[in-house]
């Protein structure tokens, strides 16, 4: 079945598309912390027994209620592995990572802005997370 004369069509691979060294270190950075933190949420969850006879020393009076306290621990859970998955996806070159990311970063900023006894810092941190990744949005395939 050889044909003399026709050569075989070989697909030519272009070069891989890296990434810059800045989206690595921080997609690094962001799957570790929002790695750890699920973790510790998830153990606030199951252990939220010990949690709840301390939790007046941490949690304002208002909320000292223990469904109330499962609820904020599942949200911020869910919240974090929203980020998880956003940082992910974008390590996997998906658009759509980031719009897991946005999203899930902005609600944590903001309770951490509302909620007493919360740090600026971390506000600031997720912020900073949203404006770093938005300039790399466009060296994102698809």
């Amino acid at each position: 079945m050889d044909n003399p004369g026709v050569e075989p069509v070989v697909a030519k691979a272009g070069p891989p598309r890296s990434r810059p060294v800045f989206l690595i270190m921080l997609c690094l950075f962001a799957t570790i912390y929002f790695s750890l933190i699920s973790l510790l949420f998830l153990s606030f969850i199951l252990f939220s027994g010990t949690i709840t006879r301390i939790r007046s020393i941490y949690v304002p009076d208002e909320i000292t209620r223990g469904p109330l306290l499962v609820f904020i621990f599942s949200a911020g859970l869910l919240l974090h592995l929203s980020g998880l998955a956003g940082t992910l996806l974008i390590w996997f070159r998906r658009k759509s990572g980031y719009y897991f990311l946005v999203p899930s970063c902005l609600i944590l900023a903001i309770a951490h802005l509302i909620l007493p006894g919360a740090t600026i810092g971390s506000a600031v941190l997720f912020s900073a997370l949203i404006f770093l990744f938005g300039i790399f949005f466009r060296k994102i395939q698809s």
